[in-house]
């Protein structure tokens, strides 16, 4: 009978032992989880590189010159109405077919502007925005909005809800 005690405190004890160990790994897994989650639905990658391609097409073109010329420049929501020239229009139809972009916007580098923004769109771009303007302010100092390292920032709104952004010196 002894015998049969010490084998109930054994089976409990490791009972302890294992529930405590699974109930760590499944709290590790589920924050990973939640940030590749985030990760995938904020900064996908394919959406990040065809910001990459549109912003070196602007640049090539002259075009950023010519959409932020204006001093009062905020932000804009890039599409055919932007370009007056059949080739830039072209060339936008084909890069949003592509990646299949639903959204484009230019926006000035600012705080306040990137609320502005987010306050003139769909609840879920907000989201998005809100998100983005917290994750600038916890970054590391050179992403900040008082930073003179970026003038403007590219974001885009895929056909399957995934988002990126771009800073643009």
């Amino acid at each position: 009978m002894n015998n049969k005690g010490f084998m109930l405190a054994e089976v409990v004890i490791v009972s302890t032992l294992l529930l405590t160990t699974m109930v760590g790994l499944y709290s590790g897994f589920s924050n990973t989880y939640k940030a590749y989650e985030i990760r995938n639905t904020y900064y996908d990658a394919k959406n990040v590189y065809a910001l990459k391609n549109l912003e070196n097409f602007l640049i090539d073109e002259f075009l950023l010159n010519q959409l932020v010329s204006n001093n009062s420049f905020t932000y804009t929501k890039i599409n055919n109405d932007t370009f007056n020239d059949n080739y830039y229009r072209a060339f936008l139809d084909k890069f949003v077919t592509t990646y299949k972009i639903k959204d484009i916007y230019l926006a000035k580098y600012d705080e306040t502007v990137i609320n502005n923004l987010a306050n003139s769109y769909d609840e879920e771009f907000e989201e998005y925005l809100l998100f983005y303007i917290d994750m600038v302010k916890e970054s590391s100092s050179n992403y900040l909005f008082n930073s003179s390292d970026y003038s403007y920032v590219l974001f885009a709104v895929s056909q399957d809800n995934t988002y990126a952004s771009l800073r643009i010196r």
